[in-house]
């Protein structure tokens, strides 16, 4: 019977859709409105069924009678349409509705005659077996029925598997923002989907669609570094199910002897690098203040770049004798990644000698200012933390230089590159680990901040390794009015906009 499939619609990454059309009078009465139907298969030949299925239903609905279930519908349809029979109808036309319901009447007769017989001979039947056994060939079932494979676990379980397992060693931001994440992933795939359904191909789409704008719900266009973040977090849940000798390189796991040993090294700055990126004629053109003395704590205390942003007047004390920084929580509005990232890093040598310290009184000098003003005030907080703009503006003077390479040369590199150097000077891991706030299997040597080892003990173990013969120190002089300056004035409008933000709010 001739006519085409009722309000299909096939979106941009492939998924067919259902269009259910509300009537007139319940647009106007506010009763119903139309609605999308997912029908979760990119099968044309499936959703063509799935959809014809749903439109018998909706008639068969006029009947006065129990109404049916979809899937009783679909096995039928597609027994019919392999005994080549056509079940294409128009809703518009009363004689091919009125054929559909005789031809909903007569399988329903001789299903019902199934039942019967099996009764009599004293056995069960069940509806598939009556559908399989009579109604359809074995080759005609074959057309629309595959081999059932093993189910998973599903990937929202994992989730809350790796949550419960992580504990404390996640820091509650980095669940949320995980957790979101994964959520987003949920919501485009299905929330029952199995890890084993994560495919490269499945992988690959996520992708793009994060990189497209989906105005339906709000959601923008992501950059590719965002992309990443949302892939990574999927990709650390997903690790844990392979265990913690494989790594995920795309979707495929691989064994991590499969890597590269000297992996890491290709994130490090090499000796003609720092002498660019610290040259004494570019630094004593610098005048704001983060990108003068947050680029050196980096570099001279191996800091993550939200840990040097997030700093307060607070954070800078003398701890046994030793001037320190101490990356904690315990002060407003700082976020650490994970359990192991409280630590004491002493200031280095170099720092107070080019008169970091007087920074930090220019600092306490500004208008209200107290113990819990950041070191930077005039930087604005965005969801990652204070080193959003940091590190952008380091990225360009990375890229002026020739050094930018994305991914690879960036602020974290000053991190890789500490690391590197106590490498060199022979600094124990135990060491390094505690420096850099990193997990180790033994305990920190500074647990407890100077119990089981004194902080001037980290001192003395780790700053020798962090001289960087290959910068001219000497000739490095900050211009402390003019940085000063400049704290003043972006405070000032730092403060002024906030203002402004907050009238508007109200």
């Amino acid at each position: 019977m001739p006519a085409s499939t009722p309000y299909l619609y096939k979106n941009r990454n492939g998924n067919f859709y259902l269009r259910i059309v509300a009537t007139k009078r319940q647009i106007a009465s506010g009763t119903a409105r139309d609605t999308w139907r997912s029908l979760k298969t990119k099968d044309p030949k499936e959703a063509k069924i799935l959809a014809l299925s749903f439109a018998l239903e909706k008639a068969q609905a006029q009947i006065p009678m129990p109404k049916p279930r979809v899937s009783d519908f679909l096995q039928q349809l597609k027994q019919t349409a392999a005994d080549g029979e056509s079940i294409d109808f128009d809703l518009s036309k009363p004689d091919e509705v009125a054929w559909a319901k005789q031809w909903k009447k007569d399988k329903d007769e001789e299903l019902a005659g199934l039942k019967a017989q099996a009764r009599a001979e004293g056995r069960e039947l069940t509806y598939r077996e009556g559908i399989e056994g009579r109604l359809m060939s074995p080759e005609a079932l074959a057309q629309y029925l595959t081999p059932a494979k093993p189910v998973g676990k599903q990937l929202k379980q994992v989730m809350e598997d790796y949550f419960k397992l992580k504990g404390s060693d996640l820091a509650e931001r980095t669940t949320k923002k995980y957790r979101s994440n994964i959520e987003r992933f949920l919501e485009w795939a299905g929330d029952k989907i199995t890890i084993d359904e994560i495919t490269p191909t499945k992988w690959h789409e996520f992708k793009v669609y994060l990189a497209t704008s989906d105005p339906s719900k709000g959601h923008r266009a992501l950059n590719s570094k965002t992309i990443d973040l949302y892939t990574n977090s999927l990709a650390n849940v997903l690790k844990m199910t392979q265990g913690r000798n494989h790594v995920l390189t795309g979707q495929l796991l691989v064994k991590k002897s499969q890597r590269s040993k000297d992996a890491g090294a290709k994130h490090v700055f090499t000796p003609d690098e720092l002498a660019r990126i610290f040259s004494p004629q570019r630094l004593n053109a610098l005048l704001n203040p983060a990108d003068f003395w947050g680029v050196l704590i980096g570099l001279l205390s191996g800091a993550r770049l939200n840990e040097i942003f997030q700093l307060r007047v607070a954070d800078i004390r003398t701890v046994g004798g030793v001037r320190v920084f101490d990356i904690q929580e315990a002060t407003t509005g700082n976020n650490l990644k994970t359990a192991s990232s409280p630590r004491l890093i002493p200031v280095h040598p170099q720092l107070i000698s080019l008169g970091f310290m007087d920074y930090v009184e220019d600092v306490l000098g500004l208008p209200n200012a107290s113990n819990l003003t950041l070191i930077f005030p005039f930087l604005n907080r965005y969801e990652q933390g204070y080193g959003d703009v940091p590190s952008q503006r380091f990225t360009a003077v990375l890229q002026d230089l020739g050094i930018h390479q994305n991914r690879i040369k960036t602020f974290h590199s000053l991190r890789h590159t500490v690391n590197q150097k106590m490498k060199d000077g022979r600094v124990s891991r135990e060491w390094r680990e505690m420096l850099l706030g990193q997990k180790t299997e033994k305990e920190h040597v500074n647990d407890g901040y100077g119990g089981k080892a004194p902080i001037d003990a980290l001192r003395d173990m780790v700053i020798p390794a962090l001289s960087f013969d290959e910068i001219n120190w000497k000739d490095i002089k900050p211009d402390r009015s003019r940085l000063k300056h400049n704290l003043e004035r972006e405070t000032a409008i730092r403060i002024k906009s906030d203002a402004i933000k907050a009238k508007q709010k109200k």
